[in-house]
Formats: structure tokens, C-alpha cells, sequence
């Protein structure tokens, strides 16, 4: 939040942005990953401050000395964390193990962070392409609705929405789908969203918010980003959007968390 003083005195302080990543055997991906961030750090960074906070685990590729060598000058602040814990590998399956394992490392990536300097966090996989224009309107959010709580676009591949596990447009989807009118009403209020590349604000997250992969509502494991927004929702933030004519681009890869 601005204080009274930066905004009496015309030096409002910029909108704080927290990407948060985690990363397993992402070595060939993480060159693009950083360029791509670069980009609209740096032609944004007159609005915007952007922190970066990477959590990577188990990788057998070289992530972790990538990570390791990586410039971050670029960012206000820089948080990396690395180890071996010895989990398991899965595909890109529905399976309870893999989303604990994935809420479980989303969660690192806000381990001892003092999060009350943060107005958004954004995360962002590794494996996911995207250009300067559609990463503005996600951050600017200048098509969205008046005081969204989370917003992202859709996460294509091979001309198709890719995260529909994540992308449900009623409780009633567990499997979900853009809406039949994307192309002449974009802007749609969902019931969850993820899509690789996503905008959530801070506050539910200073209030304790945490990834899980338990779903409440459904009594059972589920997708960890779906039951972060059924989590939100609990907590009244509510407010949930997809623009769909903002396409992120899913690289395959063999590897997964």
C-alpha cells in the first residue's frame, strides 16, 4: 500500500510485482524464461517494481547451476532457493502426489518472505512463451474489470486451451474450457484460472493464504491453482478473470515437477 506521505508529495511509490517460479529440469527452457521476463521488466519499469522469488528441487539437468549464474540485476529484489528433497517425478498426469508436490514448491517460493511489500503476485512457468504486448495487458490489466483479483489470458497449445484442468468457467467444471463467445467477449468472469501466466493480488497472501491441493469444497485432491481460487473465494476475493484473446503458448517439454 501507498502511504500518505508518497502520495501528498506526488513520489507514490510504484506498483510492487512478486513473480514467483518454481523450476525441475527446466535447463533448456530458462534462457527463454529470463528474456522473456527481461523484456517487460524492462519497458515497464517506470510503473512497476518487479521482485522475482525461484524455487527449483530434484532437478538431474543443470537448473540449478543456470540459477545459480543467473544475472538479477534487472529485479528489486531476488530470492532463489535450490535443493534436493528427493520427490518423486511425474508426467503431466492427474495424480494427488504430483499437485502436493507442486503446492508444497509453490509455497516455498514465499517461504520467509515479507510479503506486505507487495501490491501483486505473479507466477509465471517456465516453459510458457508469450510477447511484450500480451505480459503488459496481464500486468496493466487495462481491459479488465474494475478491481479484479486475479486475471491471465489462456495458455495455447496446438491451437487450443491447454490448462483446462486450472480453467474452469462454473463450480460446476472440474475440466474446463474458454466460453463459446471468446472472440466477441473476451473478457470473461471465471471460476478459476492459472494458465501458465497469472496475476493474483497480494493481500489474501498477507492475510495467510497458502497453496494447497486440497480442495474443501470437493473433499479431495485436486489442481493446486483451481483450489488456490477456491481458497480466495473463501476469503471473499472473489473477482476472478480470463481475458481470452490473450494467448500464452505452452512449450512442450518431457519434464515436470
Amino acid at each position: 500500500m501507498k502511504n500518505f506521505e508518497e502520495i501528498k508529495t506526488g513520489n507514490a511509490a510504484k506498483t510492487h510485482i512478486l513473480i514467483s517460479t518454481i523450476v525441475r529440469d527446466r535447463a533448456e527452457k530458462l534462457p527463454n524464461y529470463f528474456s522473456q521476463i527481461f523484456n517487460f521488466v524492462e519497458n515497464l519499469k517506470g510503473e512497476y517494481d518487479f521482485s522475482i522469488s525461484i524455487y527449483e528441487n530434484d532437478s538431474t539437468d543443470e537448473s540449478k547451476l543456470i540459477l545459480s549464474n543467473q544475472d538479477f540485476s534487472y529485479f528489486k529484489e531476488h530470492f532463489v532457493k535450490c535443493e534436493n528433497i528427493g520427490t518423486d517425478y511425474y508426467g503431466s498426469i492427474v495424480n494427488e502426489q504430483r499437485v502436493i508436490n507442486y503446492a508444497n514448491a509453490r509455497n516455498k517460493t514465499l517461504e520467509n518472505l515479507d510479503l506486505s511489500k507487495y501490491d501483486w503476485l505473479m507466477i509465471i512457468e517456465p516453459d510458457v512463451i508469450y510477447d511484450f504486448e500480451s505480459a503488459k495487458e496481464i500486468i496493466t490489466r487495462s481491459q479488465a474489470p474494475n478491481d479484479v483479483d486475479v486475471y491471465s489470458g489462456v495458455l495455447v497449445m496446438n491451437s487450443r486451451p491447454y490448462d483446462l484442468w486450472g480453467m474452469r468457467r462454473s463450480e460446476h467444471e472440474e475440466w474446463g474450457d474458454v466460453f463459446p463467445d471468446y472472440i466477441t467477449n473476451p473478457v470473461r468472469e471465471f471460476w478459476s484460472t492459472a494458465n501458465g501466466f497469472c496475476l493474483y493480488k497480494a493481500k489474501p497472501f498477507q492475510d495467510g493464504l497458502e497453496f494447497s491441493s486440497f480442495n474443501k469444497r470437493l473433499s479431495k485432491h485436486d489442481c493446486d491453482t483451481a483450489v488456490l481460487c477456491e481458497d480466495l473465494r473463501s476469503m471473499g476475493h472473489d473477482r476472478i478473470f480470463i481475458n481470452q484473446s490473450i494467448p500464452m503458448y505452452h512449450e512442450k517439454s518431457s519434464n515436470t515437477i
